[in-house]
């Protein structure tokens, strides 16, 4: 969908507050958001292209040319990280209508009940550079303007803290959440295969907790109290989920 038929953040603000009776502000916006796992969008420049996970250009795969640049998604993740720091960094497809893996909103929320693997209908496929995204790119989707509405009829959402950042946000960390991040961004996605991927690459240099020793599936790293582990494909794909949840449960 071209980013012309969706709003600015700034301009959905003031739609939700013209249409339920009360003020949004940027805060109480991300923590509906968040809290309610809904999609948002970015505008990228126009010389990106839709690549596979080896870098390989593949418009031949089914990707339609489109008369428009196409948009960036936003992950919970990357939300998470635009509502806490006023910008982020995502290579993540908005796929359209007739793309490979499409899935409509109302098929995101039926496969949600059944599997938190589309959660918000990924694709396999990136952009080939990491799209920078702020408040002034950000763009929100009419469905998730309709579903704010819904959830918000004539009232404010719960829990709002006014300030430029919630501490709801956040997430309790330990040593491996940093260069999981780092996996995630460089990955521009959530999904775990991929983040497997470069989580393995910071772990061959080195980084961080790793101590640059790695065995098929598994990961050596030192933990907070300076003990050596191992961490497991299986284990960061069960991270993910957590990362992926989190918004619900915090």
């Amino acid at each position: 969908m071209s980013f012309k038929l969706m709003p600015s953040l700034p301009d959905a603000l003031q739609i939700l507050s013209a249409s339920t009776g009360i003020t949004w502000t940027r805060t109480s916006f991300f923590q509906a958001i968040i809290d309610n796992v809904l999609p948002l969008r970015a505008t990228t420049p126009n010389n990106l292209l839709v690549v596979d996970n080896m870098g390989k250009a593949d418009f031949d795969a089914g990707f339609q040319e489109l008369e428009f640049r196409r948009l960036a998604l936003l992950d919970s993740y990357t939300i998470k990280d635009l509502a806490l720091n006023g910008d982020a960094y995502t290579r993540a497809v908005a796929l359209d209508p007739g793309d490979p893996g499409f899935l409509t909103w109302p098929e995101i929320k039926a496969s949600r009940s059944r599997s938190r693997e589309h959660f918000m209908g990924e694709s396999t496929f990136m952009f080939s550079q990491f799209v920078h995204v702020t408040d002034d790119t950000c763009r929100v989707p009419p469905e998730t303007i309709a579903e704010l509405e819904a959830l918000m009829p004539g009232r404010a959402p719960s829990s709002v803290k006014v300030g430029t950042t919630n501490t709801t946000y956040l997430m309790k960390r330990n040593s491996l959440d940093g260069p999981i991040e780092q996996a995630i961004k460089r990955a521009g996605s959530t999904s775990s295969g991929i983040v497997w991927i470069h989580l393995r690459d910071l772990a061959l240099e080195g980084v961080s907790p790793f101590t640059g020793r790695v065995e098929k599936d598994v990961l050596e790293y030192t933990n907070d109290k300076n003990q050596l582990k191992t961490l497991s494909k299986d284990a960061v794909k069960k991270r993910l989920l957590k990362y992926r949840r989190s918004s619900r449960t915090e």
